[in-house]
């Protein structure tokens, strides 16, 4: 059965004005990429070596100086802060944050059958699972498809933020903020999770769980530390100098540490530079892992415009190349019809 020219051309038109938006779509995403990308390494030796220096003072400050750095026997009850996009046509951005997170639980799940509560050493060795059963794992989303995917999975939200992938500032950041840290200082959470996507680059992003509170000198946030696993990409570059001055700076600490012994005074008194320092440095934390999450959404959404602007094209070419080989079918036919009606009149 011949096909019909009309129906080929239609079909070429119809992909050509969804190539128009995919295009427009991917020049959006390729602008708000690049000022999302400039707020992340902006903030991120700042949010580095702000949450080095507390590091460094956990090992030399009595955990009951502040709450923040109440280091609970058992961890029973944890809140989870969930950041995700608000839409969607990102590729696999809001697929792997959501595999991340799916798995944290059921690690959850799995442990709840074998210990009403872990220890601080078993938390150590299995941190992303250490939760007496599900319904104990309370979630904070951020952005629409995080709320959607724990309101059909069934967890428990306890608040829903929005519209915060797109330029968001540190003032909306802050009630996120204050509702962990009141509720974790009230003792009602025993630990404070952060599950967003690291940036690495605009084809690269890492989805990842840390843990926010208690503030201990092992948790590092606001830094992307895969990039040390790629040598092949230069300590100059753009997406790097940010990064690579505070590892300079952390390497240069870290040898002094061998020569030297650490003694803080604090001034005024040690609870009063704690409770001014320690929640303006989780307020960071978050507000970085959100930039982090902003820059990643945007890359992964300009490439999978670019990917579907791509594929257009190519279907563009395979249509046309078929309506011209039925064009060129019709004139055939057409041709060997008049030919045939010629020679019978002759």
């Amino acid at each position: 059965m011949a096909v019909s020219t009309r129906i080929i051309r239609r079909r070429i038109k119809s992909i050509g004005n969804t190539k128009k938006i995919t295009k427009a779509m991917e020049l959006v995403s390729a602008s708000k990429m690049r000022r999302a990308v400039n707020a992340v390494l902006g903030t991120r030796p700042y949010a580095t070596l702000g949450w080095e220096t507390v590091a460094e003072l956990a090992k030399v400050t009595e955990t009951g100086l502040h709450p923040l750095l109440r280091q609970p026997e058992a961890v029973r009850r944890v809140l989870t802060i969930f950041v995700t996009s608000d839409r969607g046509l990102c590729g696999g951005f809001n697929a792997q944050m959501a595999k991340k997170v799916v798995e944290f639980v059921k690690k959850a799940e799995l442990w709840s059958g074998k210990s009403s509560a872990l220890n601080q050493s078993e938390a150590k060795l299995l941190p992303q699972a250490q939760h007496k059963s599900l319904a104990l794992i309370d979630f904070v989303t951020i952005g629409k498809k995080g709320t959607d995917l724990a309101r059909r999975l069934g967890w428990n939200i306890v608040a829903t933020f929005v519209n915060l992938s797109n330029n968001p500032t540190i003032i909306e950041v802050r009630p996120i903020a204050t509702l962990a840290i009141t509720d974790f200082t009230a003792q009602k959470y025993d630990a404070v999770y952060l599950a967003y996507t690291d940036f690495v680059s605009s084809i690269r992003q890492i989805s990842n769980i840390k843990q926010l509170l208690p503030l201990t000198k092992d948790t590092m946030l606001g830094e992307v530390r895969q990039l040390d696993r790629h040598p092949e990409r230069s300590e100059g570059s753009p997406t790097n100098v940010g990064a690579a001055h505070s590892r300079e700076i952390l390497r240069s600490a870290q040898n002094d540490k061998t020569k030297f012994s650490y003694d803080y005074i604090f001034e005024p008194t040690p609870q009063e530079v704690l409770d001014m320092m320690l929640p303006r440095l989780v307020e960071t934390q978050i507000y970085q892992a959100i930039l982090e999450s902003s820059a990643s959404e945007h890359s992964a959404r300009m490439v999978a415009m670019k990917n579907a602007s791509d594929a257009a094209r190519d279907m563009i070419d395979d249509l046309t190349f078929t309506f011209n080989q039925a064009r060129q079918a019709t004139i055939t036919r057409e041709i060997a019809e008049i030919s045939a009606g010629k020679a019978a009149l002759e």
